[in-house]
């Protein structure tokens, strides 16, 4: 399965919002989120986006995914293969974010 996995634009949120409505969630709202809203990733099946989630950033060597949230419409499969897929991909990015935070405190 080919996925496509970028940075969450402003764009994203009706569609996140509608996600969340559509699981019996309240969105959450923009000012609660990293970047307000834009501080996450998005991940898409062949153009068509399937989950969502935000990447909370500390000061410390420690970084949080949370409000994952994806299209109720798609199947438990795809569901799974994305989230495994942000999983691995959150967790490389925090790497990346902690070599470098930890190189600039030098």
């Amino acid at each position: 399965m080919e996925l496509n996995i970028r940075k969450l634009t402003e764009s994203d949120y009706d569609l996140l919002s509608k996600w969340w409505i559509d699981w019996g969630w309240k969105p959450i709202e923009k000012d609660m989120l990293p970047e307000n809203g834009t501080g996450g990733l998005i991940i898409e099946k062949a153009g068509k986006p399937i989950l969502a989630g935000f990447i909370f950033w500390t000061n410390a060597k420690f970084a949080m995914l949370d409000y994952i949230v994806s299209d109720k419409e798609s199947s438990p499969k795809q569901r799974q293969h994305c989230l495994e897929s942000l999983i691995i991909f959150a967790e490389e990015l925090s790497l990346i974010h902690i070599s470098e935070h930890t190189r600039l405190r030098r």
